[in-house]
C-alpha cells in the first residue's frame, strides 16, 4: 500500500468533522484525517485515485513558538515542495524520513485558532483489495485506523439469499425462418437444427447446501451434451476480492429432454451457474415448428400483418421450486396489399393552363349579347 499525497497545502480555518475521520493532539496543535464516508462492515474503504484530507488545525497561544512534527503512515510519500509558511507559521520543512516539520512564529497576531490542510490519495494496492492499519504521527501522538483499500473493480459481498433462476441467451433461429408472401408459405431452413441456444442456471447460496436439480427442455429442443460449463464466484474471509472462476462442469444425468444432478452441493456464500446450449432436436421438430407457423399465416386476417412465433419453453427446478423459461422461434407474415379505392373515382385533365385560359376567353365571347 502506498499513499501520495498532494504537493499543495491549503490555508483555511476550520474543517467539518465527517463520518470516518481520526485524530492526534501535541501542543496546541490537532492532525485530523478524513477518509470520507465509505465504509464496510464498520471499516472505513477509500479508493485508489480519490482525494482524502489531512487537516492541521492549532490553537495559536498554544501552539506560538512551538514546533510539531507530521510523520506519514509506511507507504506515505509526502511531496517536498512545501508551501510558504503564514502569519502563524514560521516555517514548513520536509524530511527524508517521510515527514513534515512545522515551526509555529513566537508571536503570531491575536486570531484565536486556525489551520491549514493538505489531500492525499491512495494509489493502486496491487491485485486485490487489502485490509491496512494506517497511522499518522503528530509528534509521539499517533492515531490509527484499519482502512480497506479497494482494488478498483472489486465488488464486496453484499449478502446473499438461497435463490435459484433459469435464463436463456440470444440466438438465430429466426434468421433461418421466412414467409413468401406471393405464395403464402413459410418455410424453415433444414439447418436451423444447427443454431446452439444458450441455457444458464443460476443458484445463489447463503449457507452450505445440497440439492436435487432437474431441468426439462421443449419437445422441440436436445441438449448439447458437450456444451456443460460452470462457474464459480466467491469472496475471501473479509468479504473482498470476488472472484469469479471457471470450474469442472458436474455430469448430468440425461433422460431425454430432461437432465438431473442429484444431491449436489453449493457453497456458503457463493453464486455457481452452470450453462449449456440446446439445439431443434430433429427433423420432425423443424417439421413441427414449420407447420405450426404456416397454421398461424393461414389463420391471419390477410389485410393485418402478424407475428408468427412458436414458443419453447423450458422448465427447471429445486426440488419443487420450479422456474420457467421461454424463447420462440419465427418471422413476421405481412399484411397484404390493399387496392387504393380513391384512384377508380378520380378526375384529372390533359389540358395546360393556356389551354384552360383560351377556352375560358371562348365561353366569355360566346356568352356575350
Amino acid at each position: 500500500m502506498a499513499l501520495v499525497l498532494a504537493t499543495a497545502l491549503v490555508l483555511l480555518g476550520i474543517t467539518r468533522p465527517t463520518v470516518a475521520q481520526a485524530s492526534a493532539t501535541s501542543n496546541g496543535v490537532t492532525l485530523s484525517i478524513n477518509y470520507g464516508d465509505q465504509q464496510y462492515g464498520g471499516d472505513i474503504v477509500v479508493e485508489p485515485g480519490l482525494e482524502y484530507t489531512a487537516t492541521i488545525q492549532y490553537r495559536i497561544e498554544e501552539a506560538a513558538g512551538q514546533t510539531v512534527t507530521i510523520t506519514a503512515p509506511d507507504g506515505v510519500t509526502l511531496p517536498s515542495e512545501v508551501p510558504a509558511a503564514n502569519d502563524a507559521i514560521e516555517s514548513i520543512t520536509h524530511g527524508d524520513d517521510n515527514t513534515y516539520t512545522i515551526v509555529f512564529k513566537e508571536d503570531p497576531p491575536s486570531n484565536d485558532q486556525g489551520g491549514l490542510n493538505f489531500t492525499f490519495t491512495f494509489d493502486d494496492p496491487g491485485e486485490e483489495s487489502i485490509v491496512e492499519e494506517v497511522t499518522w504521527r503528530l509528534d509521539d501522538e499517533a492515531t490509527s485506523e484499519d482502512v480497506i483499500i479497494k482494488n478498483p473493480g472489486d465488488e464486496f459481498f453484499g449478502g446473499l439469499d438461497n435463490s435459484f433462476t433459469k435464463s436463456v441467451g440470444g440466438h438465430t433461429l429466426d434468421n433461418l425462418v421466412s414467409y413468401d408472401q406471393d405464395t403464402g408459405q413459410v418455410s424453415v431452413d433444414p439447418t436451423i437444427t444447427e443454431v446452439a441456444i444458450p441455457y444458464t442456471l443460476t443458484f445463489t447460496s447463503d449457507q452450505d447446501r445440497k440439492v436435487t436439480i432437474t431441468d426439462t427442455l421443449s419437445d422441440l429442443l436436445a441438449f448439447n451434451q458437450g456444451s456443460f460449463s460452470a462457474t464459480l464466484t466467491t469472496w475471501d474471509e473479509n468479504g473482498l476480492n470476488k472472484t469469479t472462476t471457471t470450474i469442472d462442469p458436474p455430469t448430468p444425468t440425461l433422460d431425454g429432454q430432461t437432465f438431473t444432478l442429484t444431491d449436489f452441493e453449493l457453497e456458503q456464500d457463493s453464486i455457481l451457474t452452470i450453462s449449456y446450449t440446446a439445439h431443434i432436436k430433429d427433423a420432425d421438430a423443424v417439421a413441427a415448428i414449420q407447420n405450426s407457423l404456416q397454421q398461424q399465416a393461414d389463420a391471419a386476417d390477410p389485410a393485418s400483418g402478424v407475428d408468427l412465433r412458436v414458443e419453447l419453453t423450458n422448465e427447471a427446478s429445486i426440488g419443487d421450486d420450479p422456474v420457467t423459461t421461454t424463447t420462440g422461434v419465427g418471422t413476421h407474415r405481412p399484411g397484404d396489399p390493399q387496392p387504393d379505392t380513391g384512384v377508380g373515382f378520380g378526375k384529372s385533365s390533359t389540358l395546360d393552363s393556356e389551354q384552360v385560359k383560351e377556352l375560358e376567353t371562348d365561353l366569355e365571347v360566346t356568352s356575350s349579347p
